[in-house]
């Protein structure tokens, strides 16, 4: 049923009808949705002072007709009349969902079930659904949380913070979306995560925490000691000739064994704050160009069939040729001693 229409300003409007009008008051009061004893107080100067009148016919909400024939019936009603112009209805904000405060401290819970039961709630789906904050998720994903050890995933329909059609509506665009977004990295080509990552993930909520060490080419009495001759028949004799001529290249002021050792020991000592730890100037190169490309663009530069072409690409790709000397800690040195 629709709401009947009142003046936009009624106050100011039944100020103007007081003063220029015999309407009644009770009649003022139901145009303008205002109690009567409302309208007797700005007859009477009590009630609306300094509001200047709104004339409702120059306004196009009443008409002098309607308002003589009120004027000659105290029973008889005024109407909004129709208007000229149709207006476009006024889309109200939504207000962030409301929690009593005696089940505030059961949303950690909701939020952890809907981590562990619906991985495909992105953050956004889970703070209009709860009403929680992104901070008290990523805390609650990292294990980071104040109250981390005693949180427990319960059902947030259980706990009284959504209905069951919310939450199935909420899970139903939330895979939706999910779907949407694989398909979208599906024809662009998105990187594949590595074991290591999914790794990591998984067993976050068990309390353990993985570090990856990623050195590059470190210097270690094993080069001085094995003569490697690759055979005739070697089924990739391009892909590791390619390896061994970077090897080559960055064995020149390579990475010392003591340098991964401090990494390794850093991981530990601060919780494997972060996931990777690359080591080395070229470790650190070969790492964020694998992160900027995509699986399909990787391969497609591995698999450039001559060399000149391969070594031009990988310098475009790397920012830095990594194929022929000076090494890039060699020439990281040389500019800091510059």
């Amino acid at each position: 049923m629709a709401t009947e229409q009142k003046p936009l300003m009624p106050k100011a409007t039944a100020v103007w009808l007081v003063d220029n009008t015999g309407l009644s008051f009770e009649q003022i009061a139901d145009f303008c949705g205002l109690h009567p004893l409302e309208v007797k107080g700005i007859a009477d100067d009590d009630v609306a002072k300094g509001i200047k009148g709104q004339d409702p016919v120059t306004t196009g909400q009443l008409t002098r007709e309607q308002i003589q024939e009120a004027e000659k019936d105290p029973k008889k009603r005024l109407k909004m009349a129709t208007p000229k112009h149709k207006m476009p209805g006024v889309r109200l904000k939504r207000a962030p969902r409301y929690t009593p405060v005696s089940k505030r401290q059961d949303k950690p819970d909701a939020v952890y079930w809907i981590i562990r039961n619906h991985p495909e709630f992105a953050d956004a789906d889970i703070i209009k659904l709860i009403g929680t904050t992104k901070a008290t998720i990523q805390k609650i994903r990292e294990r980071s949380h104040w109250n981390a050890t005693n949180i427990k995933a319960v059902d947030p329909v259980t706990l009284g913070l959504c209905s069951q059609l919310e939450l199935d509506l909420a899970v139903t665009r939330a895979s939706i979306k999910h779907e949407r977004a694989l398909k979208r990295a599906a024809k662009k080509g998105a990187p594949l995560k590595p074991v290591s990552e999914t790794l990591a993930a998984e067993v976050r909520w068990f309390g353990i925490r993985v570090a990856v060490i990623e050195p590059g080419v470190v210097l270690t009495p094993i080069w001085g000691k094995a003569e490697y001759a690759m055979p005739a028949d070697h089924p990739y004799p391009q892909v590791m000739g390619r390896l061994e001529r970077l090897f080559g290249t960055q064995l020149d002021g390579a990475t010392m064994p003591d340098v991964v050792a401090r990494a390794t020991y850093e991981a530990v000592e601060t919780g494997a704050t972060k996931l990777r730890y690359p080591v080395g100037a070229d470790a650190e190169v070969l790492a964020a160009t694998r992160d900027r490309m995509t699986a399909a663009e990787w391969m497609e530069l591995m698999t450039v069939e001559e060399d000149a072409a391969f070594f031009a690409h990988a310098e475009r790709a790397f920012g830095v040729d990594l194929y022929h000397p000076p090494s890039l800690n060699q020439r990281r040195a040389n500019v800091s001693t510059t």
